[in-house]
């Protein structure tokens, strides 16, 4: 395998790749190389970004690294401040965890 990946290398399970590869071609010797570069996204953020936007242009580009969330990387990324200011303001964990469940599913309001 070459090319460049926007994933962790982790997140493939390479042995088991193999091993299904070698059952379905039925041979002896399978041997699968995994040569990829991992594609880093970074925005560029000005010199005049804030704190609140340099934390969100990171949420978001963690999020568009991950083939899982990429699609609502914006909208997760700006969950995860309001996440974020919302221990800073003492809530309870199960709050915390309302809150993340229901980001995760779509519905702001936790």
């Amino acid at each position: 395998m070459t090319g460049q990946v926007g994933f962790d290398r982790l997140e493939l399970d390479t042995r088991k790749l193999r091993n299904e590869l070698q059952q379905l071609s039925n041979a002896l010797i399978f041997l699968l190389k995994y040569e990829v570069d991992s594609v880093e996204y970074a925005s560029p953020i000005s010199e005049e970004a804030t704190r609140l936007q340099i934390e969100q242009e990171v949420f978001a580009d963690l999020l568009a690294a991950n083939h899982t969330y990429s699609r609502r990387s914006q909208e997760l990324s700006q969950g995860l401040i309001e996440l974020k200011d919302l221990q800073l303001q003492g809530r309870s964990e199960a709050e915390l965890y309302d809150f993340a469940q229901g980001l995760l599913e779509g519905d702001r309001s936790g």
